[in-house]
Formats: C-alpha cells, sequence, structure tokens
C-alpha cells in the first residue's frame, strides 16, 4: 500500500485512510443519489456535520444519521486492512502491518474498537427508537414520572416505558390519573438483541489483547509514556469492564456504580489511544437523564492534541460531532 508510514507517520496515516474513504464514499453517492439537492445535503451531513434544515428524529434526520455511519463504516474498513500484516499476512496481504507505526497491542486495540463500532451503530439506532418513540416521548414531555416514586426511571442507564392497564384511561402515573405506570428496564436487557454482536466484538477484542505477546520496555517505550506491561493491562481491565457495564442486568443503584467505576479504569488508560465510553448525558431523551449510546476512539498527535477525523452521530439539533477534538480511529 503506497501510504505513509514508520514512527512519527502515524497520524499522517490516518488522515490518508480518512480521505481516501471519503473519495470514494462520494463516488459511491454520485451513483446511489442521482438528485443533486439531496446529494448536496448528505455531503453536508457526512463531511460537515450539517444538519441544519432537518427536523430532528424525522425520517430523513434518521437516513442522513445512516448515511454518516455508511461512510465511518468506510473508513474503519480502509483502517482494518492497513494495520493488517504484509506480505502473505492478514486480509488480503498488502497491509502495512509492523510498518503502520503501531506495534501489535495498538493494532489489535484499534481493529477491535473498529469491529465493535458497526454493532454499535445498530445499538444506538434502537436507543433512539426506544427513547424517541413518539407516543412515549410526549407523555414523558407532559406527564413525568415522579423522581421520588420512580427514581429507577432517572438512572442513567434504563429504559423508561409506559404500561396501559386493561381498560384503563388517563395518564396513569405522573400525571395524577389512572390507566398505567412506567417501567424502567436495564439497558442490557431492554437491548439485548441489539448489544448481542457488540459483546461479542468486546470479546473478540479482549481476546486479542489478551494474546499479544509482551515486548521488551525498551522497544515500547516509544507507543507508550508509561510502563508498557502496565499500560496494556490498564487497557484490558478497562475493556473487560466495559463489557461488564453494557451486559449488567442489575438494580438501577448499582447500573451507577457499575458505570463510576469504568470511569476510572478509563482515566487508568494513558497510552496515545484514547477510547471513550458512554459518557454524555442530558440531551437524547425525554427527561434528559440518560446517557447516550456511544463509544469512541482517539489517538493523540505529537503535540498531544488531536484532530477529528471520524464522526457519525450528533448531539441534538446542534449536529456536535460525537468526537470532541481527537483524531479518532473508529466511530
Amino acid at each position: 500500500m503506497d501510504l505513509c508510514s514508520g514512527d512519527g507517520q502515524r497520524v499522517a496515516l490516518l488522515k490518508q485512510l480518512e480521505a481516501r474513504s471519503g473519495a470514494l464514499y462520494r463516488e459511491q453517492l454520485a451513483t446511489s443519489e442521482p438528485d443533486a439537492e439531496r446529494r448536496a445535503q448528505v455531503e453536508r451531513v457526512v463531511f460537515a456535520s450539517d444538519m441544519s434544515g432537518v427536523e430532528e428524529f424525522s425520517a430523513r434526520w434518521f437516513e442522513l444519521i445512516r448515511a454518516k455511519m455508511e461512510r465511518m463504516k468506510l473508513c474503519r474498513e480502509h483502517i482494518e486492512r492497513a494495520l493488517s500484516p504484509g506480505g502473505d499476512g492478514g486480509d488480503g496481504g498488502d497491509g502495512l502491518g509492523d510498518d503502520s507505526g503501531f506495534d501489535a497491542f495498538e493494532r489489535a486495540l484499534i481493529v477491535g474498537c473498529c469491529r465493535i463500532s458497526g454493532p454499535y451503530d445498530g445499538y444506538y439506532l434502537a436507543y433512539l427508537a426506544a427513547v424517541q418513540e413518539p407516543s412515549l416521548a410526549r407523555r414523558l414531555a407532559e406527564s413525568p414520572p415522579d423522581p421520588a416514586a420512580h427514581p429507577e426511571c432517572y438512572s442513567h442507564y434504563t429504559a423508561v416505558q409506559y404500561e396501559e392497564e386493561e381498560g384503563g384511561e388517563g395518564e396513569g402515573e405522573g400525571g395524577g390519573g389512572g390507566g398505567g405506570r412506567y417501567t424502567a428496564t436495564p439497558f442490557a436487557s431492554f437491548f439485548a438483541e441489539a448489544l448481542a454482536p457488540v459483546l461479542a466484538e468486546f470479546d473478540a477484542l479482549l481476546a486479542a489483547l489478551r494474546a499479544v505477546p509482551a515486548v521488551p520496555a525498551a522497544t515500547a517505550a516509544a507507543a507508550f509514556a508509561k510502563d508498557n506491561a502496565v499500560q496494556r493491562a490498564a487497557y484490558v481491565a478497562f475493556f473487560a469492564h466495559y463489557r461488564t457495564c453494557l451486559g449488567a442486568d442489575r438494580p438501577f443503584g448499582e447500573l451507577e456504580a457499575l458505570w463510576r467505576e469504568l470511569d476510572v479504569k478509563w482515566m487508568d488508560t494513558k497510552g496515545d489511544i484514547q477510547v471513550v465510553h458512554d459518557i454524555e448525558t442530558g440531551y437524547g431523551d425525554p427527561l434528559r437523564v440518560k446517557v447516550m449510546t456511544t463509544t469512541r476512539c482517539y489517538l493523540l498527535g505529537l503535540s498531544h492534541s488531536s484532530t477529528d477525523l471520524l464522526t457519525h452521530s450528533f448531539s441534538s439539533t446542534r449536529c456536535a460531532p460525537r468526537w470532541r477534538p481527537a483524531l479518532p480511529l473508529c466511530a
């Protein structure tokens, strides 16, 4: 592959991959969307995160979100191919492998995050469909559950539903009338179908990370500022606990504690590759309390700043990128 490689070239490599996959997406879009105005709108969303003039959570909004996801999928595929082994190894044998500037552990980490991001798209869409279901969203806005009586509904990690009672009329709980009640179900069970492939990719990533042989500290120093063995252990611990959190079907109080512990484990990962878990709350659901189902992976630049390349979901009507300043490896 005719790409930049070697130490100090990692950011340049990923920017090239982003540019190539972007060019390929534009070629495909020119064929799949003949209408020039609609095509221009897709390009604004995909390449500039500009959702101006699009009604939030409308059918077109979801079409555009999926278009952005397709563009990011292309970029992830380019990254996976570039980081695969060269020669006769890997998938196709034309990857850079060690010449990419990433060591074996970093490559396993990046590729694993790319593979997690695909099914995470499905989880994100399932989450939005549930929390923004029109009749539920309207009820929650007009007559929300009483926080004192139903604190579980205000957990960051539960899906709220409204159960109509047989023959009941009226607003029920939260509205002062009869006819039904609010329920709260842990994400792990409510979104079990969407989460199954996500959890499978977490298992695959953990297995890949644990299988990477240890390297001498002197060799690893270029990749990690801290002791390599300690840093590797921190990443494995983070992903193992992240997987536990995603699969946890527990009382809401335990869920809050589990995810707080994940925040601590995240802060223990201090390498150049940074993975950010589901951490943003306050704008994705009618109660303004649920955590957004997002995951992201950054590469710090040589100056310890970073550049945003890959984003595919947006913050409310502002259409803010999912990833803040960073060189994301996958989304």
